[in-house]
């Protein structure tokens, strides 16, 4: 042990595995700062990339309090094996409360939802709490320091009309707080071909899901009424929006559609809408996978934010990249 220990190195290791095949720990107290300060005079000395004028007065200090990085003592990693399964931790040991960067990935842990609905046969499953205003709040605190846009020119932007759907850029962005998820399945033995090209996918269904939009739906829908292009139904749960007519080769293997859960405001963008009946039928079946299990098993049922990709989903991206690899060299 050092004479002198590191005064955030209890409550890092506290959070790691020692003994295993990987274990770092790093007092990181000031050194953001330092690079960043770093980086500003590198800038400083590129006047054809930024001005002088835009760097005056911008301290290093003030980037980094602005990222929410200021906080921030302490990072360690470790890793171990255990039947064939490697278990790898990282961890930020941050002093004060999370903001900027740090509070863009939710707050309280809170069990994955997305789980109850993600078939067996799922590929990926990406469930992540979000606080995108976060970004705003960024925006606006380089603005005020004379970098980017000016706070005049952000409170115009966000003031504007979102796609004509009446609803301001601001107002949705305030409504994104929220839990965002993501299921792909992918279905190795049908494989779609770009006309002309000699480049194919495997055929993917797709869900994506956002909570807190409701509005914006809304807006969507009335919207998508006066559209002769585009359909709207209206069933008992669920209002869809999707192309009235089909779609060219090779993607009229989808049918992609916008749906809106009546009950509960959730919104889905899907490949097709029997890929969402699909998934709300499954019960939860991706939980019952081998392949799931042995991966999460060890791990927590609640957090911010969960990604898992199946083998087979790791198989299909190698092909893939070895047929870009084989047609352009």
């Amino acid at each position: 042990m050092a004479p002198t220990k590191s005064p955030h190195f209890d409550a890092v290791s506290a959070q790691l595995h020692l003994g295993g095949t990987v274990y770092a720990y790093a007092d990181i107290d000031g050194d953001m700062e330092r690079a960043t300060d770093f980086f500003l005079g590198l800038l400083r000395d590129l006047p054809e990339l930024v001005s002088p004028e835009a760097l005056r007065g911008v301290s290093a200090r003030r980037v980094i309090k602005i990222l929410g990085l200021d906080s921030l003592r302490a990072v360690g990693l470790s890793s171990y094996e255990t039947e064939s399964v490697y278990q790898n931790r990282s961890f930020l040991h941050y002093q004060g409360e999370r903001r900027g960067l740090l509070a863009l990935f939710g707050e309280e842990p809170a069990p994955f939802d997305l789980l109850s609905i993600a078939p067996e046969d799922a590929d990926l499953a990406w469930d992540q709490q979000l606080d995108l205003r976060v970004l705003v709040d960024i925006v606006r605190g380089f603005a005020e320091v004379g970098l980017g846009m000016t706070p005049e020119e952000l409170d115009q932007a966000l003031e504007e009309d979102a796609f004509g759907l009446g609803m301001s850029v601001g107002a949705i962005l305030n409504r994104l707080r929220t839990t965002f998820g993501l299921i792909l399945s992918v279905d190795e033995a049908r494989s779609l071909q770009i006309p002309g090209e000699s480049f194919r996918f495997p055929y993917t269904d797709v869900l994506f899901q956002v909570d807190g939009l409701g509005d914006l739906g809304d807006a969507l829908i009335r919207r998508a009424a006066l559209d002769p292009f585009i359909a709207v139904e209206q069933t008992e749960s669920h209002v869809v929006v999707r192309p009235a007519i089909q779609l060219p080769p090779p993607w009229n293997a989808y049918e992609p559609a916008i749906i809106k859960e009546s009950a509960t405001g959730r919104m889905y963008l899907v490949s097709s809408p029997r890929f969402l009946e699909r998934c709300l039928d499954a019960g939860g079946g991706l939980t019952q996978s081998p392949d799931f299990t042995r991966a999460f098993g060890r791990l927590p049922s609640e957090g911010n934010g969960l990604i898992y990709f199946s083998p087979r989903l790791t198989r299909a991206m190698h092909a893939l990249l070895d047929r870009v690899i084989e047609a352009n060299g």
